[in-house]
């Protein structure tokens, strides 16, 4: 499953306790919502230089 969230062009960016509290007053189920944010919180970035893996880089703030 993959969802993308093109918010872009609306917000800068997004926090995450906000986007929990938004899917909850959306009535979305607990375990969806716990699921959601789980995708979304194991979230990291790493970079290939010279064919070497660099150390990932975990997000600290918000959606991006």
């Amino acid at each position: 499953m993959a969802i993308k969230l093109d918010m872009s062009k609306a917000y800068d960016r997004v926090e995450l306790d906000f986007l929990e509290k938004v899917m909850s007053r959306l009535g979305f189920l607990n375990g969806w919502i716990h699921r959601i944010m789980s995708f979304v919180t194991m979230v990291s970035f790493s970079s290939l230089v010279n064919g070497r893996v660099c150390v990932p880089v975990i997000p600290s703030r918000g959606l991006r």
